[in-house]
């Protein structure tokens, strides 16, 4: 069975789906970034992707969402 890839930047928020999927035994993977940047010259692994990121963060302690 190929993984669920969790993609996301904030541990905390991460507890209750980690939870839900380890009582379903569910094959996952945490993908945390904090920093960095995907390969996109590279295939990606096998799976589905869950898209945990925030769409509101608010980058580097800016008062107000970039335009």
């Amino acid at each position: 069975m190929t993984h669920i890839h969790v993609i996301h930047e904030n541990a905390a928020w991460l507890e209750p789906l980690a939870d839900a999927l380890d009582r379903r035994a569910l094959p996952w993977r945490d993908w945390f970034l904090d920093g960095g940047v995907f390969d996109l010259s590279r295939p990606p692994p096998e799976g589905v992707f869950y898209n945990r990121m925030s769409a509101s963060l608010i980058p580097g302690g800016i008062a107000t969402p970039l335009s």
